[in-house]
This record gives structure tokens, sequence and C-alpha cells, in this order.
């Protein structure tokens, strides 16, 4: 089955008729695989059949391609949300950054002392590593055809815990 054709079906089956969202599916499945854009099909279809996904308000349920779409941005790392979703990166830099006052407890504080500078380094120069390595995994990944791509959901995921950590260890 040709990318062009799982996209068509897998359209088909959340009912979604306009072409630019036909296009975008067939950008997940060029950029993911039919496996892994099928894998979100089969979890769109069962949140579904167990009474849909409200919107992030509460007032209404989602469509199916809405919830599919959801489940897609969720679980991808931010280099391919940003690729597949550009849009967002754009309209999330527009927004004013509003972080609250940070607070200290006596946790934080004891959990700052426990940490020396030079474990965290060596921790930070670690994940950096492990990183980068992550990201050659995923290119060499990305850069077979759609449908011989085997561990891409895994490799980013360990992309993101180790972008977790790295988080953790900056703040």
């Amino acid at each position: 089955m040709s990318v062009a054709e799982a996209a068509n079906q897998i359209a088909d089956q959340l009912g979604e008729t306009e072409a630019s969202v036909r296009k975008k599916i067939q950008q997940i499945i060029q950029v993911c695989g039919i496996e892994q854009t099928q894998a979100w099909l089969e979890e769109t279809l069962s949140i579904e059949a167990s009474g849909g996904l409200l919107v992030h308000t509460g007032e209404r349920r989602r469509t199916p391609g809405g919830v599919f779409f959801y489940l897609v941005k969720g679980r991808l790392p931010k280099e391919l949300r940003q690729q597949l979703f550009p849009y967002l990166a754009r309209k999330r830099a527009k927004k004013p950054a509003q972080q609250p006052a940070a607070q200290e407890s006596p946790i934080q504080d004891t959990m700052a002392e426990l940490l020396s500078v030079s474990e965290n380094s060596g921790r930070l120069e670690e994940l950096r590593k492990a990183e980068q390595e992550m990201l050659e995994r995923l290119a060499a990944i990305q850069a077979l055809p759609p449908s011989e791509r085997v561990g891409l959901m895994s490799v980013m995921k360990g992309l993101q815990k180790i972008r977790a950590e790295i988080t953790t260890l900056h703040s």
C-alpha cells in the first residue's frame, strides 16, 4: 500500500474529507511510518468506542480526526512536532510567556545542596551524548522508506526521556 493510499484510508476512517487534512495525514505517514500512524488510528478508534475525548475546555467532544491529531501531537518529540505542525510553534511564540514565580521549598533547597555542580555537569554531558546518539538513530530511521521504519517511536520516547532529564538538571 502506498503512502497516499494509506493516508486516504486513514482519513476515510476518521471521516476527514478536507484535502489539507488528508495531506497532513500523508505527511505524518511519511515522517513516522505507516505502522505507527496505524497504531495512532487504532488508539483513536478505541478512544472513540469508549466515549471519545473532550476538548481542553470540556465543552464538547473532539471529532475522531481531532482525537487522532491530539494523539499524534502529544506523542511526537518536539523536533518532529515542529516539523509536522510548524504553525503551533509560531502560535506559541507569539504569546507572551507568563511564568509563575518560583517558590522555594526546603526539599528543593536540600536537593540543590546534595547535588554538586560537578555531578550535574558530568550527568549533563552523559545526557547530551545520549541525546546526540538518539538523534542520529532517529535520522537513520527517518532516512528509510516509510514502510521500513521500525523502532521510530522507541527512539522518540527515549529522546523525550533524555530531554526531560536534561531540563530537570537545568532547573
